[in-house]
């Protein structure tokens, strides 16, 4: 009968015991591809990023026209201002 020998691997600083090998046979080779994704999976996270791409889209355009519309109540609030400054108006209806 033969012996069974036992094999040992590191990580990192710690030595972890393996499984018991018969002698002459090779480890089973490691794993390269990581299991299939569910199909339903698949369709929830494209689903969930055309959405994200969506709402972000129309998220940007409304910080965008936000930006647009607070420059251009500045540029108005600015020119009333001066208009006033230029004329008696604020001072006659104040009265």
């Amino acid at each position: 009968m033969e012996k069974a020998r036992t094999f040992m691997f590191t990580v990192g600083l710690l030595t972890l015991p393996g499984m018991a090998m018969a002698q002459g046979s090779e480890p089973p080779p490691p794993v390269t591809s990581a299991p299939e994704t569910p199909a339903w999976l698949e369709a929830l996270q494209s689903l969930a990023t055309q959405q994200v791409l969506e709402v972000g889209g129309k998220l940007g355009l409304a910080l965008l026209l936000l930006l647009l519309g607070w420059v251009a109540a500045k540029l108005v609030s600015l020119l009333v201002f001066r208009l006033l400054q230029r004329t008696t108006w604020d001072d006659w209806i104040a009265d």
